[in-house]
């Protein structure tokens, strides 16, 4: 009779492929930020700033976050190749709203379009309504059975987003819309029951 060892991970959230997080970069308050580097040591880190990219402490919850302003952005060469389902939790603040693009990592899209949030993995899906709230967003990319969830909620129906998985990409953040970032989470598969996205929300305090 074998033994069998049943191992709980009691975090409250998943391991990442990639987590990129503003709280932990100890700078001043106004300080230029050069980079976000990934905290779990498998990706590059976001680096080379262009135009105004700013550390603003105690913005959230207490906890510092970085202020992407208009014309101002981060580059990252995403090495990661990954097929769907994939699963980005994204801790953020528009500063306006608007229409641009925002973040790409992995090839994958965050565009404001209209009055909503889309993103697009080869389809565009547009869910939600855009506001200047911080919110924890969270995306299941898994082709025609992909959603968007904002703070826990899923935001209309389930819909295609495309089939791309994550490539090798040259990536950015940028600040078409102004935008604040706390964190960035890519998960491999469909981690929704995982734990992160509570945790991410305890985290940020929405």
């Amino acid at each position: 009779m074998s033994n069998i060892l049943w191992v709980q991970n009691i975090s409250g959230a998943l391991p990442a492929i990639a987590r990129y997080k503003a709280d932990t970069l100890g700078l001043s308050n106004g300080a230029a930020v050069t980079t976000i580097p990934d905290s779990t040591g498998q990706q590059p880190s976001f680096g080379s700033a262009f135009g105004s990219v700013t550390y603003v402490t105690a913005a959230q919850n207490g906890l510092g976050v970085v202020d992407i302003a208009a014309a101002g952005g981060m580059l990252l060469s995403w090495t990661y190749v990954r097929a769907q389902p994939v699963t980005i939790y994204l801790a953020a603040k528009l500063q306006s709203t608007g229409s641009g693009n925002n973040m790409v990592i992995g090839g994958v899209q965050w565009y404001m379009t209209g009055t909503g949030y889309d993103i697009n993995a080869g389809l565009d899906l547009v869910r939600g309504t855009q506001d200047q709230v911080f919110h924890v967003f969270t995306w299941l990319l898994n082709g025609s059975s992909s959603l968007c969830r904002i703070d826990g909620v899923q935001q209309g129906a389930i819909g295609n987003a495309g089939s791309n998985g994550l490539a090798v990409s040259s990536d950015n953040l940028a600040g078409q819309v102004p935008w604040r970032l706390g964190e960035i989470v890519v998960t491999a598969g469909d981690t929704l029951a995982g734990g992160e996205e509570t945790a991410l929300r305890t985290k940020w305090g929405v």
